[in-house]
């Protein structure tokens, strides 16, 4: 575990861009909120904006406007 909190800690310190691709996958979704939940940076989803917010929506996910999408 110390090697993740490492890595966790230098995000932190220096926030990095992730792309997160599929983004109409629940999953993906979750894992970039939880990115930009630990502030490790700035996440971007692949997919359609329209998918990427209808899935969110059926996943209850608040705040899922802050992340950047792009189309792919």
């Amino acid at each position: 575990m110390r090697f993740i909190g490492n890595v966790i800690e230098k995000l932190q310190r220096h926030p990095k861009r992730v792309v997160f691709p599929e983004g109409e996958e629940p999953r993906i979704l979750q894992a970039a909120r939880q990115f930009q939940a630990l502030r490790l940076g700035a996440p971007i989803v692949l997919g359609d904006p329209a998918q990427i917010k209808a899935v969110a929506a059926d996943r209850s996910e608040e705040h899922t406007s802050e992340l950047q999408s792009l189309r792919h």
